[in-house]
């Protein structure tokens, strides 16, 4: 899709007007009248790619124009030292213009999506509960497959496998395709939430059977006390953990790699754990995986350092054993979810 263009006006700098050099192709066209009226012609072209990165110095006109698309220059961020300047320009054209604060950007994009996840989530599941009509889409399966509490350890995962891929995409552009698609997921599981309402409340093991003096049954009570039975179908757990990992391989294959079973234990563990039927995780996997498909994977990037390396993913672990370490020291005081 065509993209829209930023026109940036600044007076003339004072001195002599600076030279500029021109590619092996200029040189070949030798007039600058020439110059201009080929750029007019390939432009709109160029455009239509996502890959214009054009600078016109008109001497007739007191300012300076430049036309950038809008999303973020990889050269500095994912391309650093890669290639020769052939490669270098390649790169200028495709990821134009990288923010002055990537992190600064990056945190407010993660801020803004937790905080619609939070409240669309539980806003919802109010209004949800108040009406009390809800469907269930209880089956044989869903019978058969036992309550295993020691899932819980797995289901926790998905509470912050969608900040995995702030520690491992360090392309701009990719991170926030990446956003988009998540709030594209969140768009449509809000919207099947309130038009077709699941609750799992039938489904969920007896609340006063557990064992709530061991670490899993305390942990599966908590679970219970905190994400309601209702805004099931589909599992928005599976859908964010599914898209976290996809773009992880995109940004470099060996990350999505190790999150691979990662998403396959969380798929499983939100049906053992009783907290989802099996359907509400076979479509949130695939409306996770059509997010990816349609936004992540077909994301332009750099060949090389579109990822952090190895640090990234060893903070995010940190980061998750952080989670685990806090919630064992709530029950390590004797605190009791009721």
């Amino acid at each position: 899709p065509s993209l829209p263009l930023e026109t940036y006006l600044m007076p003339p700098a004072s001195g002599p007007e600076p030279t500029r050099t021109l590619s092996k192709v200029e040189e070949q066209d030798g007039d600058e009248g020439t110059l201009a009226k080929r750029r007019m012609f390939t432009w709109p072209s160029c455009l239509s790619g996502g890959l214009c990165h054009m600078s016109i110095k008109t001497p007739s006109l007191p300012f300076f124009i430049s036309l950038d698309p809008p999303f973020d220059k990889c050269e500095d961020k994912c391309g650093e030292g890669e290639g020769d300047a052939k490669s270098r320009g390649l790169l200028r054209g495709t990821f134009p213009s990288s923010h002055p604060h990537p992190l600064r950007e990056r945190f407010m994009l993660i801020g803004m999506i937790f905080l619609l996840f939070v409240g669309g989530y539980y806003g919802i599941g109010s209004v949800v509960k108040s009406h009390g009509r809800t469907h269930a889409l209880n089956t044989s399966l869903d019978d058969a497959i036992p309550f295993v509490p020691t899932f819980i350890f797995f289901y926790g995962w998905c509470y912050t496998a969608m900040f995995y891929p702030a520690f491992v995409i360090r392309c701009p552009y990719l991170f926030r395709r990446l956003c988009v698609a998540f709030m594209l997921v969140l768009s449509v599981c809000y919207t099947v939430w309130c038009a077709f309402p699941v609750s799992a409340a039938n489904l969920r093991y007896d609340s006063n059977a557990l064992d709530i003096n061991a670490f899993d049954g305390w942990c599966v009570s908590l679970n219970y006390k905190l994400d309601p039975p209702v805004n099931c179908f589909p599992s928005l757990h599976v859908a964010t953990a599914v898209l976290s990992g996809g773009s992880a391989w995109r940004a470099r294959p060996v990350f999505g790699y190790i999150a691979t079973p990662t998403v396959f234990v969380i798929t499983l563990a939100v049906v053992f754990v009783k907290q989802h039927f099996v359907a509400d995780a076979i479509v949130g996997f695939g409306l996770g995986v059509l997010a990816y498909y349609a936004l992540v994977h077909r994301a332009r990037t750099p060949a090389h350092n579109a990822a952090y390396s190895w640090w990234g993913p060893g903070l995010y672990l940190v980061l998750h054993c952080s989670v685990y370490l806090a919630v064992y020291v709530v029950f390590a005081t004797g605190w009791k979810p009721m």
